[in-house]
């Protein structure tokens, strides 16, 4: 081939691949081992393509294994009003957890209308959020977090400060705060 014809081939499978590849996220995604995304928070994980693609519709998440996150990524406000749903994917629990110092396992910064919900096809609680380390905790719901909710699902961590819990609600640098939070937990 010459090279003209070899850069035209370059140039349009650079363009078809670069544009699927930042396409926005709707409809169902699987979170786990060999899925595309393996964790929510590490750096190529779901909430860093959330961050950098947006949501172009609402949003569900299967946890389909355990999960070792080290926080890298909070998940931020995307565009539109759209939902996002995390879900484990069957009847056996799946273990969201790390040893994160400093910062939350999970850290809603800004993030609206996302449902944490442990139960599988309506019952059970199946999603336990493990942060092994002394000086971190679990969940923050930072700079107006809105219409959020984590139910049905195990907490536990191992925070020892005596000015916050495994769950914390934080500053903010909008205008309301972090409004209609919804933590139900049954036992």
């Amino acid at each position: 081939m010459s090279l003209l014809i070899r850069l035209v081939y370059l140039i349009i499978l650079t363009l078809f691949f670069g544009f699927n590849s930042f396409a926005q996220l709707s409809g169902n995604i699987n979170v786990g081992t060999g899925q595309t995304y393996t964790t929510l928070t590490a750096n190529g994980g779901l909430f860093q393509a959330i961050n950098n693609q947006g949501l172009s519709g609402n949003l569900t998440v299967n946890i389909t294994s355990n999960t070792n996150e080290n926080g890298a990524n909070a998940l931020n406000q995307w565009a539109g009003n759209y939902t996002l749903n995390i879900y484990p994917s069957s009847a056996t629990v799946k273990i969201i957890s790390g040893n994160i110092n400093n910062r939350p396992l999970i850290d809603l910064n800004g993030a609206d209308r996302v449902t944490i919900d442990g139960r599988y096809n309506g019952s059970g609680k199946y999603l336990r959020f493990v942060n092994t380390n002394t000086g971190g905790i679990n969940f923050r719901f930072i700079n107006d977090a809105t219409l959020n909710t984590i139910t049905y699902c195990m907490i536990e961590g191992t925070y020892t400060a005596t000015t916050s819990g495994n769950i914390e609600f934080s500053t903010t640098t909008g205008t309301t705060g972090n409004d209609i939070i919804q933590l139900a937990f049954a036992i």
